[in-house]
């Protein structure tokens, strides 16, 4: 859906070098670190945060758009999964506000922004069998479950094999230690601030554990992250 070549290495770099493709090293991208690259569509910039080439092209992004922006990815349909950070998007599916998670297998050539927005999004990295099309609104509490500790709750959003896609809100301040995963755990911090023995993680951090370095979080309350398992190439 979002997607114009090159969204390379960050650095100008063609569409197929790799960049923080290794899934056995732990990676924490905070907001200040690295810079921003243009996608070549007006007001359109991204921060890649991860892009691999096997076993299959991915991307894992930040994109920012200016207000009235179009994007058109031409003739390449990505199957896409986002999160809406702020502002609003719409593609031909429908109008996506703030909070809204989306999961496109199909994809999509053509969206645009009339208020500008940023996303959290993912590429290529849906399976050929997991076809469902979500659109979810995150904002709907009624929607948050009970989380792995007193102070916490969950939003499911999407499960499929071993892969499991969730947000995580903190309602007043705890501490929890997610089920491990044999392979690892991805977490975009949502809004809020997260905290590990190594440091914390303002909002718009996103940090890649493998197993071995698998952590005990806490956060205040208000803090959500997005939390991804079971999506780790095989041979991690």
């Amino acid at each position: 859906m979002l997607s114009r070549p090159p969204f390379g290495s960050g650095d100008g770099g063609t569409r197929d070098r790799e960049y923080n493709a290794d899934f056995s090293q732990r990676i924490v991208i905070r907001p200040g670190d690295g810079g921003w690259s243009e996608t070549g569509m007006p007001g359109i910039r991204y921060k890649l945060l991860e892009a691999c080439c096997k076993p299959y092209p991915r991307r894992t992004l930040i994109l920012d758009c200016l207000p009235g922006t179009v994007m058109d990815s031409g003739d390449i349909q990505l199957e896409t999964e986002f999160l809406v950070l702020h502002g609003e998007v719409t593609d031909d599916s429908g109008t996506y506000p703030a909070g809204t998670y989306v999961r496109n297998p199909v994809g999509t050539r053509h969206a645009n922004s009339e208020t500008g927005c940023r996303l959290f999004v993912k590429l290529s990295q849906i399976h050929e069998e997991d076809q469902g099309h979500r659109i979810i609104d995150t904002c709907n509490n009624s929607n948050w479950l009970p989380g792995p500790s007193e102070h916490t709750r969950v939003f499911p959003l999407h499960v499929w094999d071993t892969e499991s896609v969730i947000l995580l809100r903190w309602d007043e301040d705890d501490s929890i230690k997610p089920a491990l995963d044999p392979q690892g755990e991805e977490i975009f911090v949502v809004s809020g601030e997260l905290r590990d023995s190594e440091g914390s993680y303002p909002q718009h951090s996103w940090i890649r554990n493998p197993a071995e370095a698998w952590q005990q979080w806490s956060a205040s309350g208000g803090t959500v992250i997005y939390y991804k398992t079971g999506h780790f190439p095989d041979d991690v």
